[in-house]
């Protein structure tokens, strides 16, 4: 079963621009590749195709973040590779 992280609210970031907000985010690890599926509640068209794209994931003690690889939108529905979390 892969490893997931779970939330509420998150961010995707071209350097210090917020390109869009999500909700209801799911990041999972399988075979150690990363993925997340996220709704996307606010967005900026040109901000999204823009590199690199980062997401954000605040948590209780920070925040976690990665880079987004590749990506798809279908509607509201963000779909996409990740690198690594970031240090």
């Amino acid at each position: 079963m892969p490893a997931q992280i779970r939330g509420l609210t998150g961010e995707l970031r071209w350097a210090y621009y917020c390109a869009a907000k999500v909700t209801r985010y799911v990041v999972q690890r399988e075979d150690g590749h990363w993925s997340m599926t996220a709704t996307i509640a606010d967005a900026d068209a040109f901000k999204m195709t823009q590199r690199p794209l980062m997401f954000f994931a605040p948590h209780a003690k920070g925040v976690w973040h990665w880079q987004v690889l590749r990506h798809r939108i279908d509607g509201d529905q963000f779909h996409a590779s990740l690198g690594p979390p970031v240090d």
